[in-house]
């Protein structure tokens, strides 16, 4: 019991230090001294190891810095050079309702961009884009990590199920997982609706809008399923296109759109369009051409980091496809000066998502390494994980899942942590392994509108600082009653 306790402890010391409205860059760094510790003091953790695991969590939070540098460049040059103003334009041209925009843009558009990169990226591209059109930043962040679930078991071109099943026979998993989010995604859209409009306190513009986001709803979950018999690449790069091109189609002539506008945040701007839809539209079709293309064609290489840990650096890296897209449309439009003022300004601002990052990344991977140690205990991440041997296990699993990438910032990561352990338990349980896993990768998903590192990233790209707990308590709700619901269905199903 003590030892679970202890091995507990780091989350529930970092979890407590929000709470008490200490920003993340200080208790990131609170919390990592204290976990190296325990790992030296209790766990006896050998020093190399340390050193190894604290190399992991610098440079995992270089490549997550990389995706924000790369995000916040792209934006800065979309809006020095008036793209983004046609953007949210022709975007705002669709329907000028504030319930209707965050659906389309965060749900469909988010979507679409976590199919084809997932690591925040989404967030990082979305929540600029409604504070653009007039929603405040702090709801825009929120709305942003609630939208960006459901995708995020396909994200990344798939990355969860082919590198986060690695190891493991994935079978009809995509299929299983795809069916189960088929039903619970429809909730995501109704999430961001009622999240929207309690903040806003205008609770009776909810109902008028309830078919519009069970409708889009559907329109991204259902070509999300039938897209995941062609593999894990496709459901949500396809599915997100699909729904977005459906949806803005009909709600153009009016299909299921609330008699009256709701409007608040900003007043209504009026916004013009500088560029054809076409020249605005094309570096988000440049950066989706190289991310879907950089996924099969870019290398990556090994880091060696000691006691048999490694790094994997990636030249796929979001960030730099982010980078690659500014320079060749900066040659194409001859926007060179505004290129290096974007550069500068993304430049400004790293720091203290840097912090925050690298030292989270590197207290999980304490616990997650802590069993190399010299006693021949278990890790910490493994006693927190042997909860989990329960007949309750259908009911916990998505969120196990979710704690996972609420640590680590990852459902790829999430799914490497606990999906062998998850997979053990449920073959000792005599429990169906690939449900259970499809179960994993869902809670995983939805871990994301709380994750730590994403959060971060996301509020950095409108420019909030130190507003963590506040975003946490506008997303903490709606991943519950997702990973609730999840839990029964699991209890049903198995």
């Amino acid at each position: 019991m003590i030892n679970l306790l202890l091995a507990l402890s780091p989350v529930l010391l970092v979890v407590v230090l929000l709470l008490f409205k200490k920003p993340l860059t200080t208790a990131a760094p609170l919390t990592y001294v204290y976990t190296l510790g325990i790992v030296l003091f209790v766990w006896k953790m050998m020093p190399s190891a340390v050193v190894a695991s604290s190399l992991k969590g610098l440079l995992v939070g270089i490549d997550i810095l990389l995706i924000i540098f790369g995000a916040i460049f792209f934006l800065e040059f979309l809006k020095k050079t008036g793209l983004l103003v046609s953007i949210e334009y022709y975007l705002s041209r669709i329907t000028g309702d504030r319930r209707l925009q965050a659906i389309i843009i965060a749900w469909l558009f988010g979507s679409f961009i976590e199919g084809s990169a997932g690591f925040g990226t989404p967030a990082a591209i979305v929540a600029p884009l409604l504070v653009g059109i007039g929603f405040p930043a702090l709801e825009a962040v929120a709305i942003a990590l609630i939208a960006d679930s459901t995708s995020v078991v396909f994200g990344a071109v798939g990355t969860p199920i082919r590198i986060g099943l690695s190891g493991l026979e994935i079978g009809q998993i995509p299929q299983m997982s795809a069916w189960l989010n088929m039903f619970l995604g429809l909730m995501v859209p109704v999430l961001i609706l009622v999240v929207l409009c309690t903040h806003e306190k205008k609770w009776k513009h909810i109902m008028p809008a309830l078919p519009f986001a069970l409708y889009a709803g559907a329109a991204f979950t259902i070509p999300h399923y039938i897209f995941s018999f062609l593999g894990p690449e496709f459901p949500s790069l396809l599915g997100g296109l699909v729904g977005l091109v459906v949806v803005s189609l009909t709600t153009r002539k009016g299909f299921l759109v609330p008699k009256k506008e709701l409007h608040f945040g900003r007043k209504k701007v009026k916004l013009k369009a500088e560029h054809t839809l076409l020249k605005a539209g094309f570096p988000y079709l440049l950066l989706s051409g190289f991310l879907i293309g950089g996924k099969y064609l870019l290398s990556s290489f090994r880091i060696p980091l000691g006691e048999g840990l490694s790094h994997m650096f990636s030249l796929y890296n979001p960030g730099i496809m982010f980078i690659l897209t500014v320079l060749i449309v900066n040659l194409l439009y001859k926007e060179h000066h505004i290129c290096v003022d974007a550069c500068e300004e993304a430049s400004t601002i790293m720091h203290k998502p840097f912090i925050a990052i690298a030292f989270t990344v590197g207290f999980v991977q304490l616990m997650v390494n802590s069993g190399m140690n010299s006693v021949g205990g278990g890790s910490m991440i493994s006693i927190i994980a042997g909860l989990a041997e329960t007949s309750l296990l259908p009911f916990i699993s998505p969120f196990i899942g979710a704690f996972g990438a609420f640590i680590a910032g990852s459902a790829t990561v999430s799914t490497l942590l606990f999906g062998k352990f998850q997979f053990l338990a449920a073959t000792n349980l005599g429990l169906n392994t690939s449900k259970i896993l499809a179960l994993q990768l869902v809670g995983a998903g939805v871990g994301n509108m709380i994750a730590l590192t994403n959060i971060i990233a996301a509020q950095a790209t409108v420019k909030l600082y130190h507003k963590e707990m506040s975003i946490l308590k506008m997303t903490i709700i709606p991943c519950l009653i997702y990973l609730f619901v999840a839990g029964v269905v699991g209890l049903i199903w198995l």
